[in-house]
């Protein structure tokens, strides 16, 4: 993990903080009241999420791709909580802006792009 660490560009490793934001949030999600489809729901995007963080860093292409949709699709499901508890909007506050961030240092920055683009080129990766 460590090496993967070290040979993504910045914007993955960026990218990758902010995944693992999300891996953690999901977790803390899982203290406050209960919901039963919203717990089943962290309990399995959790170590989803984690799991697709550490493939990122690899550069595994379709990782990305994933990571992208579960993203785009968890803000759209914000949208359903957006006048929840003060907590939930404050989760959604901080949550919006860090997925978005995610997917552009994913996808816009070349370094970002060379990163999946050598990982799919390299058969040892």
């Amino acid at each position: 993990m460590v090496e993967h660490w070290k040979s993504a560009p910045a914007t993955v490793r960026w990218a990758a903080v902010g995944i693992a934001e999300a891996t953690v949030g999901h977790f803390v999600a899982l203290a406050v009241p209960p919901h039963p489809i919203a717990d089943l729901y962290h309990v399995i995007s959790g170590p989803l999420y984690g799991w697709l963080g550490v493939m990122v860093l690899r550069g595994r292409n379709w990782a990305r791709v994933a990571i992208t949709v579960l993203l785009v699709v968890q803000s759209i499901g914000r949208l359903h909580f957006a006048t929840g508890a003060a907590w939930v909007r404050v989760a959604n506050a901080i949550g919006w802006p860090i997925a978005l961030a995610v997917i552009v240092l994913l996808w816009w920055p070349a370094a970002s792009r060379r990163h999946f683009g050598a990982a799919q080129a390299s058969p040892a990766h």
